[in-house]
């Protein structure tokens, strides 16, 4: 997904029990010379301040490149209040 000053790639990174970690890697059109990455963890998951005015975009339009991960129980690994 492009947007303006970054892209957004969605991944799913393997973990030791087989579950994919799903997770949105935001990459800077324009790196920051000698930025280190930024990684990303909310308890309401990754999406939380992925929209186009969230922090994550913030970060990479000034040159970040940010890992947003889903940790267990949240975002994507979050169980339904449905779930009988």
């Amino acid at each position: 997904l492009r947007r303006d000053g970054y892209t957004i790639e969605k991944l799913a990174l393997p973990v030791d029990d087989g579950v994919a970690l799903p997770a949105l890697l935001f990459v800077p059109a324009k790196p920051k010379s000698g930025a280190r990455p930024v990684l990303y963890l909310d308890d309401r998951g990754k999406a939380a301040e992925a929209g186009a005015s969230g922090l994550l975009g913030a970060l990479a339009k000034a040159g970040f490149t940010v890992l947003a991960a889903d940790i267990r129980g949240t975002g994507e690994y979050a169980l339904s209040d449905k779930m009988e």
